[in-house]
């Protein structure tokens, strides 16, 4: 997708594509786990390394397996723009300044690996993942790489197209009013940009998941989520193209960003909610 922005006399040429492959669905219908470590390069897999050490030394005695998913796990990550999605399964509950801390200690690894763009840092009960559906179950088995530890995936039942693969459309509405609230709440260009990426990349996959059984596809690329949902509502591909484009190159204008939430967010919420409601 290409996409002109005119600001006075400067045209700026934006350019999305596909990074990823959709991932495989078997004959029985169920999402098939096509990561391979294998396929990770090896400047990344030292930041991986590194990243799993922040994790046993803050969460030593409690630790039980690490896991990294998005475009890094899947092989679409491209430098100086793809973030590292990483989280980690624990015995025991954390305390909540050693969690801060632990966020805080990717400091290091973004100064020592510069073409990582951000590294998301989760912490979630093993207990309760185990014997849950959806949620972090689902990406755990649909999904992720296990780089440490024991990998729990084939202790998990498989996920097929259906609202258990749905980790965004049903919070929609409440993930607008937060970003919403923060975006008036901060005067930070970069926390704004973060904010704007953040939401957007909500409003492109929720369009998505409420095709995906039409389609029969699941994917988390972006680009593909949005060529999905313009299918089926072409009336609405421009509108989802800003949602895109803002995804992959935030915006800091909290003016522009709040009214497009309030104009095309409120319609995909009732689009969302239509859907629902046929099914």
């Amino acid at each position: 997708m290409l996409y002109y922005e005119c600001k006075g006399n400067e045209t700026t040429l934006f350019k999305i594509t596909q990074l990823t492959k959709p991932f495989s669905i078997s004959l029985e219908g169920y999402i098939i786990n096509d990561c391979n470590f294998s396929e990770i390069t090896d400047e990344w897999r030292l930041l991986i390394e590194d990243v799993v050490k922040l994790y046993q030394e803050f969460l030593i005695g409690s630790l039980h397996s690490v896991y990294i998913r998005g475009s890094v796990a899947h092989g679409g990550c491209v430098k100086n723009q793809s973030d590292i999605d990483t989280f980690a399964l624990i015995q025991n509950d954390i305390d909540k300044d050693l969690f801060l801390q632990l966020k805080q200690s990717r400091k290091k690894p973004l100064s020592e690996h510069p073409f990582v763009k951000g590294i998301e840092v989760k912490v979630f009960p093993y207990e309760q993942v185990i014997r849950q559906r959806g949620g972090i179950s689902f990406t755990i088995k649909t999904q992720s790489i296990c780089v440490y530890g024991d990998d729990i995936s084939n202790k998990i039942l498989p996920y097929g197209l259906n609202y258990e693969a749905v980790t965004h459309t049903f919070w929609l509405p409440r993930d607008i009013s937060v970003a919403q609230k923060d975006l008036f709440n901060s005067e930070d260009e970069a926390r704004i940009m973060e904010i704007c990426s953040w939401i957007m990349k909500r409003l492109v996959r929720s369009g998505f998941e409420i095709y995906m059984g039409d389609a029969r596809i699941y994917t988390r690329d972006l680009y593909q989520c949005w060529e999905i949902f313009s299918h089926y509502e072409p009336e609405y591909k421009d509108a989802m193209g800003q949602a895109l484009m803002w995804a992959v190159y935030p915006s800091n204008k909290v003016d522009d960003i709040t009214e497009y939430l309030d104009t095309f967010g409120t319609l995909l919420c009732d689009i969302i909610q239509i859907r629902c409601k046929m099914q």
